[in-house]
């Protein structure tokens, strides 16, 4: 038993977690067993992740917790076995569960403020990187501003050609409706009065040369052939005379009527459609300039707020 127990006192000793010093034992101020210079290998893979800055705080930080730790978990581990082992097993069972709870409390503790190390030595590039970040976001607000600048003196050219051009349709629309009016439709009107006079006279000589050939002809003594031929002429000239006439009569109502009041219908919704046009123009061009003022407007303080985050920054960097 005695021999067993020297065994593991010098074990235990030699593996650096706590060493023999008359009746009682303490921790050493040496590395703990499974660690390395620095960081330890279950936090490897968290400074290996960071830069040079990480692998410094890791290992400051690590090593200051595991010793705590360690003197926590081995006075607590002791004291609860040497009450459950007898008297004789007392120190094997407390050495023993020193060793193993310094090394799981190390571990653990070591493991967390590796993390908290590596975080706050990171914490420098992150704070360089965004300061970069809102520089370049800066730019960004910067160029957006002068973007919404040169649409909104683009759109402005636009929506004014856009609105003269339907003024001048509208314009055009309404000299039109006076055209007619004024000069197309009495032009048209006289025109059609005169082509029906011209019928009824050109009708009115074909009756009278129809009935000075039925006189001629009455008491001509020419054969019967040439007075039917000479006869037979002058009422079919007669009968296109009396044809030409009710054309002309039914042309002259038809345009008096109707085709004038039907051009003179399309006019006006021309026109109408043109006065509509010219009001939505120039509703486009007012809502236009507004929607444009208002980007302008949260373009500047877009630019505004990242100006104010990029000094911050610059301060709290100082």
């Amino acid at each position: 038993m005695v021999r067993r127990l020297v065994a593991l006192l010098t074990l235990v000793a030699l593996s650096g977690c706590i060493f023999v010093s008359g009746r009682g034992w303490s921790h050493d101020d040496r590395p703990v067993r499974g660690m390395t210079r620095g960081c330890p290998a279950f936090a490897q893979e968290c400074c290996d992740d960071g830069k040079e800055e990480c692998e410094e705080s890791c290992e400051k930080a690590c090593e200051e917790a595991c010793d705590e730790a360690c003197d926590e978990a081995c006075e607590e581990s002791c004291e609860e076995s040497c009450e459950e082992a007898c008297e004789e097993a007392c120190e094997e069972a407390c050495e023993e569960a020193c060793e193993e709870a310094c090394e799981e409390a190390c571990e653990e503790s070591c493991e967390e403020a590796c993390e908290e190390a590596c975080d706050e030595g990171a914490g420098g590039e992150a704070a360089a990187a965004n300061g970069d970040d809102l520089e370049y976001a800066v730019g960004v607000a910067e160029r957006k501003l002068k973007r919404a600048h040169e649409e909104m003196a683009q759109s402005a050219e636009d929506q004014a050609a856009a609105v003269e051009r339907a003024r001048h349709e509208m314009e055009d629309a309404r000299r039109a409706v006076r055209h007619f009016e004024g000069v197309e439709k009495p032009l048209r009107l006289a025109k059609a009065e005169l082509d029906l006079k011209d019928s009824v006279d050109f009708m009115t000589a074909q009756d009278e040369e129809m009935k000075q050939l039925e006189l001629l002809y009455e008491k001509d003594e020419l054969g019967d052939k040439t007075k039917e031929i000479v006869l037979a002429r002058g009422r079919r000239q007669h009968q296109r005379a009396q044809e030409r006439l009710a054309i002309a009569k039914r042309e002259f109502e038809d345009l008096k009527s109707f085709a004038l009041e039907q051009q003179k219908s399309k006019l006006m919704r021309e026109l109408t459609e043109k006065e509509r046009a010219l009001q939505k123009a120039e509703f486009t061009a007012r809502t236009t300039a507004e929607d444009k003022e208002q980007a302008i407007g949260e373009a500047e303080r877009a630019l505004q707020k990242a100006r104010r985050e990029c000094e911050k920054a610059a301060g709290g960097a100082k």
